[in-house]
């Protein structure tokens, strides 16, 4: 190791030597990061950072169950959604909106399933749409990301734009939109 290595690496060993992680790789590569433990040896070859805190919020479904929360902290979330809310709500005592503190960690693989936002638009996504003056009518369409339009109702890409649109949230979505989805063009 050189001299110059040290001072470019010395803020990590610093923090690994307070008890942080510490991950590596082959430096100028884009392989996975691995994490550094006691055996790892300290090689010029070899790139260092101080492993990345997870940013919250992080989204998670429960892995059995319809229900889906917002991670504020490693253990604490407040449920954002369930289908069917009412069934769930009886035999669970989780409410929409419910702040849930000590709760199963969202690094618990059996218990979670880390999801995307589900409030971002993405392609594929069911939506409410209507136009401005059609006061009394809403339909749901599915979401063409690549042309930021609607589908069309045959499930052909670069539909009509509206005026208006609106996601459907994975709990609110109708039964028949998981089938339908797998009828649109790519």
């Amino acid at each position: 190791m050189t001299r110059e290595w040290y001072k470019e690496n010395k803020h990590i060993l610093e923090a690994w030597a307070e008890g942080k992680e510490v991950e590596f790789r082959l430096a100028n590569t884009n392989n996975k990061w691995e994490s550094l433990n006691e055996n790892t040896e300290w090689l010029y070859y070899f790139e260092y950072r101080i492993k990345p805190e997870k940013e919250f919020p992080i989204y998670a479904k429960r892995k059995g169950y319809n229900i889906w929360v917002k991670f504020i902290s490693e253990e604490t979330y407040e449920v954002i959604g369930m289908k069917p809310p009412t069934k769930i709500a009886e035999v669970y005592g989780t409410y929409v909106g419910e702040i849930v503190e000590h709760g199963h960690p969202h690094t618990n693989d059996e218990i979670w399933e880390i999801i995307p936002n589900p409030y971002e638009l993405r392609d594929k996504d069911p939506i409410w749409c209507w136009e401005d003056f059609a006061i009394s009518m809403r339909c749901i369409k599915f979401w063409d990301d690549k042309n930021k339009v609607p589908y069309t109702y045959k499930g052909k890409r670069n539909g009509m734009k509206c005026d208006n649109y609106k996601k459907v949230l994975p709990w609110d979505e109708p039964n028949w939109v998981k089938e339908a989805r797998k009828h649109l063009e790519d």
